[in-house]
């Protein structure tokens, strides 16, 4: 019985810890990359930043670990929630008609394309096979039998339907459950709607809330005003700041490399390596792995990005559009646009939604584990859970949501 209402949550800490995983190692990556970088910047007479005393925490595993929660709860939790929901569908509605787990299939692999799109990358893609992979799987193991159907009559109309999906609908919404023991067990269309209504409700008041400065104004408001905000505002700061670079394109990051030593007129190497320092594009030895590498060919200057050539126009065009040009390169060779947009939509859609399943459960299981099993006020336990415990628990955890959402 128990397990009908703790399973969504024992799916979706199996997803965030599988997220949590590979989130670690992706960050330690690049990490360990970013220290390279700033170490090859440092030993050509620049500055790094972060400083020299700060680089070294990269190479640490607890700063992978933790920066690699702000993933895990925002795109880890996302993908976590849609695997969940596909397993309900497809066992609740399609009954695990192994023809209609085909829709789920291409989205899956549609998903999977569009984020290997402009690049394949294999941490990156990890994440969109390995986690929907376990939360899916780990749901159908977990959730609760089929419901039964209810008279013989009944279940010979649902067998005289060839279509499985049509005999999941028409079972969905035409048999009416039935209290006795011939039939249906208990009815949980009105635990479900309400969930349902309070996630839809809570979507409907966050995404408004869309625009750059909610974060700051949380931050002010809710983080900055107490302790315990300040401590979490801290480590946020501290940990998430860097593991970010393993997504950013070339012109959200600080510091960029390039190298010249390609070019042979010196007069255009200067002038090249000038106007490009302005764009914050360092000049590194050969023998490092550069983000712009440029080759003087016949006239023309050939922008490359590790073996594949990005762009090709003349000095010309370049000093007169030297931005716009920079722009089109970082967006030719930027490999997560699509990652960085479902990262940020997974924090107004994943994260509210695991914080409120999470809340759910801890107050469910706490309630639970102090009444004492059958009846309770002269009801059946699950009677009195669902009319004194789950409907107001659920109203209550989102109001409060809702005094956190509205900022104004």
């Amino acid at each position: 019985m128990m397990n009908r209402f703790f399973y969504p949550a024992k799916a979706l800490l199996l997803g965030l810890f599988t997220a949590q995983v590979l989130a670690s190692v992706h960050i330690y990556l690049s990490n360990i990359s970013l220290y390279r970088f700033l170490l090859a910047i440092k030993n050509s007479g620049y500055f790094p930043i972060p400083n020299e005393q700060s680089m070294k925490g990269l190479t640490e595993l607890h700063t992978a670990f933790f920066g690699g929660l702000f993933f895990t709860m925002t795109i880890g939790s996302t993908l976590s929630l849609f695997a969940i929901t596909a397993a309900w569908i497809w066992h609740r509605l399609f009954f695990r008609n192994i023809y209609l787990l085909a829709p789920f299939l291409l989205l899956w692999a549609a998903v999977f394309v569009a984020v290997n799109f402009h690049g394949f990358c294999l941490l990156k893609s990890s994440w969109f096979l390995i986690i929907p992979a376990v939360a899916f799987t780990s749901t159908l193991k977990w959730i609760p039998g089929r419901m039964n159907y209810p008279a013989a009559e009944q279940r010979g109309i649902l067998e005289s339907i060839e279509r499985p999906g049509l005999r999941s609908l028409v079972c969905l919404w035409q048999i009416k459950p039935s209290s006795t023991s011939g039939g249906l067990k208990q009815n949980t269309k009105p635990n479900t709607l309400l969930h349902a209504s309070s996630i839809i409700l809570l979507l409907i008041l966050w995404i408004p809330q869309f625009s750059n400065d909610i974060f700051i104004e949380f931050r002010d408001r809710f983080l900055l005003s107490n302790s315990i905000g300040e401590k979490i505002n801290s480590f946020y700061y501290r940990y998430t700041l860097y593991p970010a670079e393993a997504f950013k394109s070339l012109d959200q990051r600080l510091l960029k490399s390039c190298n010249l030593n390609s070019v042979e007129k010196k007069p255009l190497k200067l002038l090249l390596e000038k106007e490009l320092l302005k764009h914050d594009y360092l000049s590194l030895p050969q023998n490092e792995r550069v983000d712009l590498q440029i080759i003087e060919n016949g006239g023309f200057l050939i922008f490359k990005n590790g073996d594949s050539t990005v762009l090709s126009l003349t000095e010309r065009e370049f000093r007169s559009r030297t931005r716009v040009v920079l722009e089109e390169f970082s967006l030719k060779t930027d490999r997560n646009i699509l990652f960085r947009k479902l990262t940020f939509f997974s924090i107004f859609l994943g994260l509210p939604i695991t914080l409120y399943l999470m809340l759910y459960t801890l107050f469910r299981f706490t309630l639970s584990s102090v009444m004492s099993p059958g009846k309770a006020g002269g009801l059946p336990r699950r009677i009195y859970f669902q009319k004194f415990v789950n409907y107001p628990l659920t109203i209550f955890i989102t109001f409060q949501f809702i005094t956190c959402l509205t900022l104004e």
